[in-house]
């Protein structure tokens, strides 16, 4: 939902299910969920606040379109789904649930 207030575990839970990430390729996981967190709550006087125009998912649609697992650390499920990394991705996908 749009607007809404929102925490960083909240946040970082609704990054991790919008995103596919290989948390062995960031050099610190949650310094960077630190940094998305503040880009996303930051209030810019003349551009507005990205939490008050976008959910997580939105978010991460706007700020990684053009992220493949080929060269970032994470990529958009949905993108990821229709790229050649299916099948690797299905495997990494069901490897975070369990």
């Amino acid at each position: 939902m749009k607007g809404r207030p929102i925490n960083f575990k909240d946040f970082k839970k609704d990054w991790c299910d919008a995103m596919v990430y290989k948390p062995k390729d960031f050099d610190s996981f949650d310094q960077f969920m630190q940094d998305q967190y503040v880009i996303y709550k930051e209030d810019d006087p003349d551009a507005g606040c990205f939490e008050e125009m976008y959910n997580v998912k939105e978010f991460c649609e706007f700020f990684y379109p053009d992220a493949d697992l080929d060269t970032h650390p994470y990529m958009i499920k949905s993108k990821a789904f229709n790229s050649k990394h299916v099948k690797g991705l299905i495997d990494l996908i069901n490897r975070q649930i369990n």
